[in-house]
């Protein structure tokens, strides 16, 4: 993988950006697709089946990180962190919505970006922090969990716009932005994968 992570990159970026216009283009020739992709309604999840889904999620998670790691009480606050955003959707409504959150809170493309900048920032400080070296790594481990814990906090006040409402960069008098800043932004994390920036 080392030897070969340009091509890897340089591929993966490639596939991104035709699955995109693909899916751009079929957008355009059916506006169902979304709706259907996305819809609004949703079944509840049967208990079972969600408590089925976090446990080989931890499962999996446990699985990866104990090999690195080994086991220490790092990794269950890690898990406990993670997990905590998923846990609480499940009573999210029982929290208030604000609107404006939900406009300002990053998915997709823009999410991917800015929480790459913020990660790489983030990292930065953690390295300049003085910790045992003994246990460091498992240490930044953990800390390095909690802007996801944040962003998942964040979005459970942030749900959804007013009614008949969209995103801004969704409304029909942002569309030349929601275009040129698609592509401007994917660009930014294609650079971004690829060492170009930061």
């Amino acid at each position: 993988l080392t030897d070969h992570a340009d091509t890897i990159g340089y591929v993966t970026v490639g596939v991104i950006a035709f699955r995109y216009l693909i899916e751009g283009h079929v957008n355009n020739k059916n506006p169902y697709y979304l709706a259907f992709l996305s819809p609004k309604h949703l079944n509840e999840q049967s208990s079972y089946f969600r408590l089925a889904n976090w446990f080989f999620k931890g499962l999996i998670y446990l699985f990866f990180v104990v090999s690195f790691l080994g086991t220490t009480w790092h990794i269950w606050a890690a898990l406990v962190i993670l997990m905590t955003p998923t846990v609480l959707k499940v009573v999210k409504d029982k929290f208030p919505n604000s609107t404006a959150l939900f406009q300002i809170l990053p998915v997709g493309i823009p999410a991917m970006v800015i929480m790459t900048l913020f990660g790489k920032g983030f990292s930065a400080y953690l390295d300049s922090l003085d910790l045992d070296p003994a246990t460091a790594s498992r240490t930044i481990f953990v800390l390095a969990s909690l802007p996801g814990l944040t962003l998942g906090l964040f979005k459970l006040f942030g749900r959804q716009p007013k009614s008949g409402d969209v995103r801004w960069y969704r409304r029909p008098s942002q569309t030349a932005i929601y275009r040129t800043g698609g592509i401007a932004l994917l660009a930014t994390y294609a650079a971004l994968t690829l060492g170009f920036v930061g």
